[in-house]
């Protein structure tokens, strides 16, 4: 993915390095699903289910990227911008939901 214009004079570069920041997730969120995908034949659709988990999480990264992108231009450019608490929230929540299948599944067999 091509980053966007800047549109901002921040020397700091911030939004380009929180959008690298935020790739870099998603691409730990491919590797995951890639990890999962070995369990397949052991645990079927369970392991089926955390790879969809983790590969959805993965697609609303992408999909949000831009946005978020123009949401930190525009906040630089007002001098003030809220956090992306949704953001942070929901990644967290999937990620807790995600290790702790993993646990489980990994106990229980």
């Amino acid at each position: 993915m091509s980053l966007p214009q800047a549109g901002h004079q921040d020397e700091g570069l911030q939004p380009e390095r929180t959008l690298l920041a935020w790739g870099r997730t998603l691409l730990a969120m491919l590797v995951a699903s890639l990890f999962f995908l070995r369990w397949m034949p052991h645990h079927g659709r369970f392991a089926a289910g955390l790879i969809t988990l983790t590969l959805l999480g993965a697609l609303l990264i992408w999909l949000s990227q831009r946005r978020r992108y123009r949401c930190r231009v525009e906040g630089i450019n007002r001098a003030r911008f809220p956090a992306d608490v949704t953001g942070v929230l929901g990644l967290g929540s999937m990620v807790t939901l995600i290790g702790g299948a993993a646990i489980w599944i990994t106990l229980m067999a």
